[in-house]
């Protein structure tokens, strides 16, 4: 990874857990220019994945989990929203787009 990022402009696609590009960027300051675009497979954002009302026949509001299910399919019941990227290393998540450089970060 170092020695392509360090020719000069390129662009990084992250279609797994975001920890070696995370520890690369920590380590590696002076190369964040080099970034060009980040592609980050990563789930929705701006998606409602909050308590939703619902009114039954007496018309009182019973909050219940609405949104697109995520992808990790556990035991964890913390967060059925989540998205198997982000789940996995979620500090390495907030460090790419915290020391994103780039022109741009597209999550798909």
């Amino acid at each position: 990874m170092i020695d392509i990022i360090s020719k000069g402009p390129t662009n990084v696609l992250l279609i797994g857990a975001h920890t070696n590009f995370s520890i690369f960027l920590m380590s590696n300051p002076h190369l964040k220019k080099n970034v060009q675009h980040i592609y980050v497979m990563g789930g929705s954002l701006g998606v409602s994945n909050s308590n939703c009302c619902t009114k039954n026949k007496s018309s009182i509001c019973k909050l219940e989990p609405c949104g697109d299910p995520g992808n990790v399919f556990s035991n964890y019941d913390s967060n059925p929203y989540a998205e198997f990227n982000m789940f996995a290393d979620p500090f390495a998540a907030y460090q790419v787009k915290l020391n994103q450089q780039c022109d741009e970060l597209a999550q798909i």
